[in-house]
């Protein structure tokens, strides 16, 4: 979800501009996110992505994903990108529609990619994909081979993130520029070689677009729902029975969005998270809201089984960020880019336990930025670790960090930065 939101809240803002036509493109498990902020109106048309009816495997990611299901799944999903490129004036396209760039450049289509983490190669500090712990240890042997040279290093990591990327659909997508009479070009060495440009949505708040990148590469800030999306999400009943909770002492919620299926003990972290908030907030009391597929990964269903003095835990179901954080005082999450962001914009207090992909990189700026305690490792975390990453997230110095850049990020707008250049891009 978190990886549609923000494409689907710029397409939105460009319909109600009324000066094109939108048709968004994407699975139909995701059509409802609309369904539930506005209704259908003449500017907009539903595409549904298929391809294997699975988003895990239409954007290539899952263990599953080999083999002769790998090149059949691409096929699909290379037939609609096409189906949806031909007669468009524009294709805008998130990190896991990439692919659809190989169709641009076949049928002519001008694109821009719509991103939430750094893509775009950089001397100055390494791809995200080296933030892991376990990757960081890799960085040293490239370094040695360019002879310690900071610049080159860390130019390098970017080429190497590339190809480790590209590996999972290099053969169909070869096969299928082939066929097309298209030269063989990656995703990102396509889109480079196009010069499409990339809006970047997170805050140059909290990252800057480094002086070596293109001027069409562009940080535009975080993008949220319009105000009456927020407002009217379909959940206000129950963010406003959760607020009312907030009498019984602080809201802490606890959640992991689609990264929540890498946790390898959910049960165990669980346990461990409740026994730091009872250690830390019991005496004052707390309410702890869990995510219900973190309650589901970890086989609780009762919420009572989870309770310890003075903190009532209750299951939460799907409610977007957008609408339950701002009622939230501590968020403890897996550092998703947009969680990280509406967090920030929210005021929240933060704990982040990076799981995968960009979290380790979102984590470690947490706490680079003061938002944050160092980023918890999930195999390890206890409950005095946790402990501890509560008080300081609850503390003056934090509070003050936290404050200081939810003001910044409340002068800035990135939707309506990103459907300004979107516009300006179809000459509107």
């Amino acid at each position: 979800v978190g990886d549609v939101l923000p494409l689907l809240s710029v397409a939105e803002a460009v319909a109600e501009t009324e000066l094109a036509r939108v048709a968004f493109a994407c699975h139909e498990r995701y059509q409802d996110l609309r369904r539930h902020s506005k209704p259908e109106d003449p500017l907009w048309t539903w595409r549904k992505l298929t391809a294997a009816g699975d988003p895990e495997k239409s954007r290539g990611a899952g263990p599953s994903v080999k083999g002769e299901e790998a090149d059949a799944l691409w096929e699909v999903q290379l037939a609609e990108y096409e189906q949806c490129v031909k007669g468009s004036a524009l294709v805008v396209f998130n990190f896991f529609a990439s692919p659809v760039v190989h169709a641009c450049e076949r049928w002519k289509v001008r694109c821009c990619a719509l991103w939430p983490v750094p893509f775009t190669p950089t001397s100055a500090f390494p791809s995200f994909f080296f933030s892991a712990p376990k990757l960081k240890a890799c960085i040293r042997p490239i370094a040695l081979k360019h002879e310690n040279n900071k610049a080159k290093t860390n130019l390098a990591t970017w080429a190497f993130w590339e190809s480790v990327f590209f590996q999972a659909a290099k053969i169909p997508i070869l096969k299928w520029r082939a066929l097309a009479g298209l030269q063989p070009a990656s995703h990102f060495a396509l889109v480079r070689k196009l010069r499409a440009p990339i809006l970047y949505c997170w805050s140059p708040s909290v990252l800057c677009a480094p002086s070596d990148w293109p001027s069409h590469h562009t940080v535009c800030g975080y993008i949220r729902g319009s105000e009456d999306a927020r407002e009217h999400s379909g959940c206000a009943g129950v963010v406003k029975s959760f607020s009312n909770l907030k009498q019984d002492g602080r809201l802490v919620y606890l959640g992991f969005g689609s990264a929540t299926s890498a946790l390898k003990e959910p049960a165990k972290l669980l346990a461990s998270v409740v026994e730091a908030v009872a250690d830390v907030l019991g005496e004052e009391g707390c309410v702890l809201l869990v995510s219900k597929t973190l309650t589901d990964l970890a086989g609780v269903s009762c919420s009572k089984s989870l309770a310890r003095r003075k903190v009532l835990v209750e299951t939460v179901d799907y409610v977007p960020h957008a609408s339950l954080l701002p009622i939230v005082d501590i968020i403890i999450h897996h550092g998703g880019a947009g969680t990280f962001g509406e967090a920030a914009h929210s005021g929240c207090a933060q704990i982040v336990i990076p799981l995968e992909f960009d979290n380790f990189f979102w984590a470690e700026k947490a706490h680079a930025l003061g938002v944050a305690p160092k980023p918890l490792i999930a195999d390890a975390v206890t409950s005095a670790g946790l402990a501890a990453s509560l008080n300081f997230a609850t503390s003056p110095q934090a509070s003050s960090k936290v404050e200081t850049l939810q003001g910044l990020l409340s002068k800035e707008d990135g939707r309506d930065v990103c459907t300004r250049t979107i516009l300006g891009l179809l000459d509107l």
